[in-house]
């Protein structure tokens, strides 16, 4: 084994004693991830480790007294008991050998699997979770506090424990996030080659590609959208605004948000202000997951003035079909709105 003093020998020894600090383990993880010679460093050291180690338990510990404290504690006899297969013989010499053999196999699966798991725990990186909004919105908490709003068909993954340097989640679909504040561990959100940055803030994202562009809104702090291979273009929302990200062409642009119910499928708050009939069936359709159908081209030109706060699509519809005179109709799982038009 290399005895090179620039590994980091007695960080390890510490490590295979248990004695290593929560500041020692960060360092060796970083280390270890330095450089390929530096896993075959410690792979080295881990097997001249556990020979000295096999070599102290063979000298040092008496087995018998060891096995003797053992089947105090648990009933063995059942095992003991066991009457030796025709041909063969079971006697106190076969035992004491069973039982010093099983010591020895126990202390040296401790010692060679268990620093072997923590290392590729170390190298492979944290287990990823997963929450997909299947058939309903789904709220919930990430590791770090963040809260999460996932819309119907939306789904997250996330590591089981976010690392030192940021905090990194793949989205594909509609979600709304508040950002738990923490300056030194930025929260990124991956989708495809976007990565949208930010340190703790309010906002959507909808990274379903209509008309071939993904949206970011801003509702508070501060966010950076980027490409992942292109930081240099970086824009940067306030609040109140929205970026317009092109897949296929990889540009942002950046306007003011003019749509009140971009969350409206969260809250079911709708405010529709001289709006033309045709763009609310579309909003409604995405807040209710509904198929609401205008069976006359000319009634997509009324406009309606209203506000809505939690009420279902059947009543919402009703104070349509009233307020503009026309008729609510249920087909199976359509809604069709017919009547003679506005004046």
């Amino acid at each position: 084994m290399k005895t090179d003093p620039t590994y980091p020998t007695d960080l390890i020894t510490s490590y295979f004693a248990g004695e290593a600090t929560s500041d020692d383990l960060a360092f060796l993880a970083a280390w270890l991830k330095a450089d390929p010679a530096n896993v075959e460093f410690f792979n080295s050291f881990r097997k001249t480790w556990s020979s000295l180690e096999r070599s102290k338990i063979e000298s040092q510990v008496d087995l018998d007294q060891e096995w003797n404290a053992l089947t105090k504690k648990i009933d063995l006899s059942p095992v003991l008991k066991l009457k030796p297969v025709s041909g063969s013989s079971w006697n106190s010499e076969d035992r004491r050998f069973f039982s010093a053999r099983s010591l020895r196999y126990a202390a040296l699966l401790i010692i060679l699997i268990i620093p072997a798991f923590f290392i590729f725990r170390i190298l492979v990186g944290p287990r990823m979770k997963s929450m997909s909004a299947d058939v309903a919105l789904l709220e919930s908490k990430l590791p770090d506090g963040t809260s999460v709003t996932l819309n119907t068909g939306s789904t997250i993954e996330y590591p089981a424990t976010f690392k030192t340097q940021e905090r990194d989640v793949n989205l594909r679909g509609e979600a709304y996030f508040e950002v738990t504040h923490d300056k030194s561990r930025p929260f990124i959100i991956s989708a495809g080659k976007v990565r949208i940055q930010v340190f703790g803030t309010s906002f959507y994202v909808n990274t379903n590609a209509v008309n071939g562009k993904m949206e970011v809104i801003l509702t508070n702090g501060r966010v950076a959208v980027y490409y992942e291979d292109d930081l240099s273009r970086q824009v940067i929302l306030a609040p109140g605004e929205k970026a317009d990200i092109s897949v296929d062409q990889e540009g942002i642009i950046k306007t003011t948000n003019d749509d009140p119910n971009y969350i409206s499928w969260k809250t079911h708050r709708l405010i529709f202000t001289n709006d033309q009939l045709g763009e609310i069936v579309k909003t409604l359709n995405k807040v209710y997951h509904s198929q609401v159908r205008i069976t006359n081209p000319a009634l997509a030109q009324c406009r309606l003035t209203a506000t809505f706060d939690d009420q279902t699509l059947g009543s919402v519809l009703n104070v349509i079909g009233a307020t503009l005179n026309l008729k609510i109709t249920q087909k199976g799982s359509l809604t069709l709105i017919s009547g003679n038009g506005c004046k």
